[in-house]
């Protein structure tokens, strides 16, 4: 059984050495790639990023008895218009934090291109925040770029 914050730290992109920029060795399962455009450098990690959001955030509706459900690249049994709605109440400018929902919405929106189109009224409003965030946050230049193509997907898909 692995434990939980083993989990969190590969599903929020592999620890501290990984944030200062030395990347982890890609092993096989890694460079296998998702069944679904590759999301950034480690696809199990962003599937377990999501994976862990949809748990946090209610869109699992089951409890889990371990993190195996972190490990479930194919990002199923879980709603994601749900995991959507979650994200976008939660985006905000919060030091340290507006960096993880920007990344996370992104990856979202990767996995899911159609979820655009199914987000209904939330659409208007989450482009509006990422819009607002863009424009007078200060920003990495990575969740800039990621929310960025958030703004552009909603704007685009009014």
């Amino acid at each position: 059984m692995t434990c939980w914050p083993g989990g969190l730290v590969a599903a929020l992109g592999g620890g501290p050495l990984h944030r200062h920029g030395v990347r982890p060795p890609r092993g096989s399962a890694a460079a296998a790639g998702l069944h679904r455009p590759r999301l950034a450098d480690d696809d199990t990690a962003e599937a377990a990023n999501l994976n862990y959001w949809a748990l946090w955030l209610g869109a699992l509706p089951l409890p889990q008895p371990d993190d195996a459900f972190m490990r479930d690249r194919d990002l199923s049994g879980w709603d994601p218009v749900t995991l959507l709605r979650g994200l976008a109440r939660s985006l905000h400018l919060a030091p340290g934090y507006v960096d993880l929902y920007a990344h996370s919405l992104w990856a979202l929106l990767i996995a899911f291109p159609w979820l655009s189109q199914a987000a209904g009224p939330l659409s208007g409003p989450l482009r509006e925040q990422a819009g607002e965030l863009l424009d007078g946050a200060a920003l990495s230049a990575r969740s800039r770029r990621e929310l960025a193509h958030v703004h552009y997907v909603f704007d685009h898909n009014r």
